[in-house]
């Protein structure tokens, strides 16, 4: 008996035979393909939210609106206002540094929106002052608004800490999405092996009862199935990773051709890079697994 177990173990089912497995790699590399594409963008855009913050945390901007005026005595009197606002900035509380910007460096930070060109110096551009925070510094920003709205009537303040929070939250609904993304994506994976698993028992029902009859344990069949699942989930999974890197490539390609120049460069780190990569590994262990576990439960119920 004990012969006859070991030449069952050894029986190889002639799973490449299978009609339906010939589906199954596509299916993975669109599954794969689409949780790459969510991880990726996830992660560009977490570390793209990162950097803005960086640079945005602990400044403010203070805008001192032009009169309107374009003669000497115009030009004049914007300049008092400006140092009127600078004044009042350096005696703020908080305030670690002060700088006005020049006409050239404001004409610049619009040059993504208006172009480049002589005529945006004509036109009635505010006067922007650059102000650095000290560290942990926190400046009551209604207060500061009326204060300086009293020095230098027409004056606003804009916290950037506004803007990042707001990033904050929309990454947060990002990050959510693309989570359900994923999960759906692998509840897909599951259920593709789920069902091409079935399928295969259903047509090697036959040797299998006969593998069973002449002592075949039950492990050594479900793991004929979990190598079959493995080696289609690694080649689906492959094609899907090279999709979603050509895909990715182009979308960042465009989205860094876009004129605007305020919107983050999208790129991945080596590091997020090498997380990528365990995309398809992971969903090929998924696929041997759930392969493994489905024959396992169906064998119990032949028995």
């Amino acid at each position: 008996m004990t012969l006859f177990r070991r030449k069952a173990n050894n029986h190889t089912l002639p799973l490449t035979e299978d009609p339906g497995r010939r589906f199954v790699p596509w299916l993975i590399a669109l599954v794969v393909f689409l949780a790459a594409l969510a991880l990726g963008g996830l992660m560009s855009l977490a570390d793209a939210a990162a950097k803005w913050d960086r640079g945005l945390v602990g400044t403010m901007t203070v805008q001192v609106p032009d009169i309107g005026r374009g003669d000497d005595a115009g030009r004049a009197a914007q300049a008092k206002r400006i140092e009127a606002a600078v004044k009042a900035l350096k005696s703020t509380q908080g305030v670690a540094s002060v700088r006005a910007l020049d006409t050239k460096e404001t004409a610049a930070l619009l040059e993504p929106w208006l172009g480049a060109g002589a005529y945006i110096a004509s036109l009635p551009l505010p006067a922007l002052i650059d102000v650095r925070l000290d560290a942990g510094a926190r400046i009551n920003v209604t207060g500061l608004t009326e204060l300086m709205s009293s020095e230098v009537p027409g004056t606003t303040v804009d916290d950037h800490r506004r803007w990042t929070d707001r990033l904050v939250t929309i990454l947060r609904a990002i990050e959510a999405l693309a989570v359900a993304v994923v999960a759906l994506v692998a509840l897909a994976a599951v259920g593709t092996v789920v069902f091409a698993t079935k399928s295969s028992l259903a047509v090697h029902a036959e040797t299998i009862e006969l593998l069973h009859i002449i002592g075949a344990e039950d492990s050594v069949i479900a793991q004929t199935f979990a190598r079959q699942a493995l080696k289609l989930g690694l080649k689906g999974g492959a094609i899907g990773l090279v999709g979603a890197v050509i895909a990715g490539a182009g979308i960042a390609l465009a989205f860094a051709r876009l004129p605007v120049g305020l919107l983050p460069r999208l790129a991945l780190s080596p590091l997020e890079g090498a997380v990528l990569i365990l995309v398809p590994l992971v969903v090929a262990g998924i696929a041997a697994a759930t392969a493994r576990l489905t024959v396992m439960a169906a064998l119990k119920r032949m028995l």
